[in-house]
């Protein structure tokens, strides 16, 4: 599991060079920028904060790109294994898979909505976000698969 995360935080730092902000994380720091104009915060400071906020973001958005990216490749990666197994005659005449939340207090509602659910192996999953063959779901999604008996 260290591994993973390292190669997501290489792959997240190598992002934040070619990148920019979303648009939500550009209104955010606009509006922060506003604020602290508002409070009369002198323009030099106003500066400075802006800068490592703008910082923070943007790590943030590269993280979430590198690690979405990972658990894309990951659980693709998983479903061609499967298919191979399953053509082999490995896995039975009609294999399952399930999606599995991390379930902690991140799991979102799109998530949650689908732990659990069991599909025939070459099928998608269907939810809020649309139909999926593996997750991601979203954008930061950490749900992953597993056979289902």
């Amino acid at each position: 599991l260290a591994r993973p995360i390292a190669e997501a935080i290489d792959v997240a730092q190598h992002l934040r060079a070619h990148i920019g902000l979303n648009e939500r994380q550009s209104t955010a720091l606009d509006t922060y920028r506003k604020g602290l104009i508002e409070s009369k915060t002198p323009p030099a400071r106003v500066d400075s904060l802006i800068e490592a906020y703008g910082a923070r973001l943007l790590k943030q958005r590269a993280e979430t790109i590198s690690r979405t990216e990972l658990m894309s490749a990951a659980n693709n990666g998983q479903q061609i294994l499967w298919e191979q197994a399953h053509k082999d005659g490995m896995l039975g005449p009609r294999p399952m898979k399930q999606w599995l939340v991390t379930d902690d207090e991140r799991a979102c509602p799109i998530c949650l909505a689908l732990d659990g659910e069991i599909v025939d192996l070459g099928s998608e999953f269907h939810g809020s976000f649309g139909s999926v063959l593996v997750p991601p779901a979203h954008a930061a999604c950490r749900c992953t698969l597993v056979l289902a008996q």
